[in-house]
């Protein structure tokens, strides 16, 4: 479900702003705008939710009055922003710094980062998730790996970085570790676990290679050594 629809199922069941942002971790400014546009539409809320989400989008947006040659450039390239930040590694600045180059007299970074936000939230899938204390830890390595020089030679080694953090507290354990492999990936484990001072209900590994023998959206199954995985 897209952000905006979330929004609007939030308020049809009564909730107030201050929930509504609480629930999908958005700004009260934001939920307060997005529900201004809705009002101002004229529809009420079922017939707005009933509406597909691309309808729903353009629904709002012709509610409001045009906007200015200034934002219509930008907004000529919106889908081409959109594109990008997806990409690794791309951030607004850079976006800004290339649609400045081509209109020196176009919007500042601030303003140009406040239409971003507005063109994202819609797209923006929604879920709201209830974890409990100590119940699940969520293990990953990261996409890009870091360096470190070894002190003898001043060589520079790539390692890899594994993230586990626990749903309820997001209480969060780092380590760098020399690889992916089932070795390292144990021991790293093992230690996240030490550093926590127990083991949760639920270690979910999204489909490691380390850790999932063959990947499945329902039941993966599971490494033997990792799945026995425990203090010791």
């Amino acid at each position: 479900m897209s952000l905006l629809k979330q929004l609007l199922r939030l308020r049809s069941q009564g909730c107030g702003i201050k929930e509504i942002a609480r629930q999908t971790g958005n700004s009260r400014n934001t939920v307060r705008k997005y529900l201004h546009l809705a009002d101002s539409s004229g529809y009420p809320l079922e017939v707005l939710l009933a509406q597909p989400e691309g309808e729903l989008e353009a629904r709002l947006m012709r509610s409001q009055p045009a906007q200015s040659s200034e934002y219509q450039a930008l907004e000529a390239h919106k889908e081409c922003f959109l594109k990008a930040l997806k990409e690794p590694h791309v951030t607004r600045w850079h976006l800004w710094g290339e649609y400045r180059q081509a209109h020196p007299l176009g919007y500042g970074y601030t303003q140009f980062c406040h239409y971003l936000r507005q063109w994202e939230m819609p797209l923006k899938a929604v879920m709201h998730l209830l974890h409990r204390a100590g119940e699940k830890l969520f293990i990953d390595f990261t996409g890009d790996k870091l360096s470190i020089a070894e002190p003898a030679t001043g060589e520079f080694k790539e390692v890899e970085v594994l993230v586990a953090v626990l749903g309820y507290s997001q209480y969060t354990y780092v380590e760098a570790v020399a690889s992916q492999k089932l070795e390292d990936f144990l021991e790293a484990c093992q230690n996240a676990l030490r550093y926590f001072g127990g083991s949760p209900k639920v270690i979910i590994p999204d489909n490691l290679k380390s850790a999932v023998t063959k990947a499945n959206r329902y039941e993966p199954q599971l490494n033997e050594t990792f799945a026995d995985l425990d203090l010791r």
